[in-house]
């Protein structure tokens, strides 16, 4: 009989044991959050209305470097990382790349929001919306003819 009862200890070590990996994960994806949305904060940061005073955006840029050093080291800690700069263009990626509505594969995104790995791992997909299209050669020379000089 005591056979059973070490397996029902060892079942609920495991089980234990994959609770806390559950709540580590859960950890990931609230840090992949956070951290995505930084970039965007710094963006709004650099953004802040002129009307405000100097000493109140030193005191908003400084809370937010503070925040984003507590982020880096945890990310770090956790093997966790932002990919993709704010208003950079790139191919679609599926895999890679959140768009409302959706997009087909050659089309270009800019991104609005970094997305997140963990290894390898896609833990959180860039936010992106459709880039505008770009013109050809041929057409940009078209429109430049059409265009008087001055």
């Amino acid at each position: 009989m005591k056979k059973p009862k070490a397996r029902q200890k060892g079942a609920a070590f495991d089980l234990v044991g994959a609770l806390g990996e559950a709540g580590w994960a859960d950890a990931d994806h609230a840090l992949a959050a956070a951290l995505a949305e930084t970039a965007a904060l710094e963006t709004a940061i650099a953004q802040l209305s002129r009307s405000r005073s100097a000493a109140a955006i030193q005191r908003a840029e400084d809370a937010f470097a503070l925040l984003t050093q507590a982020l880096d080291t945890v990310s770090r800690k956790r093997g966790v990382s932002r990919f993709g700069e704010v208003g950079a263009v790139e191919s679609y990626d599926p895999e890679r790349h959140e768009v409302a509505g959706g997009a087909r594969k050659s089309a270009r995104v800019k991104l609005l929001a970094s997305g997140v790995l963990k290894g390898g791992d896609v833990l959180l997909k860039a936010r992106a919306k459709l880039a505008a299209a770009r013109k050809s050669a041929a057409k940009r020379k078209k429109t430049a003819k059409a265009k008087p000089g001055r």
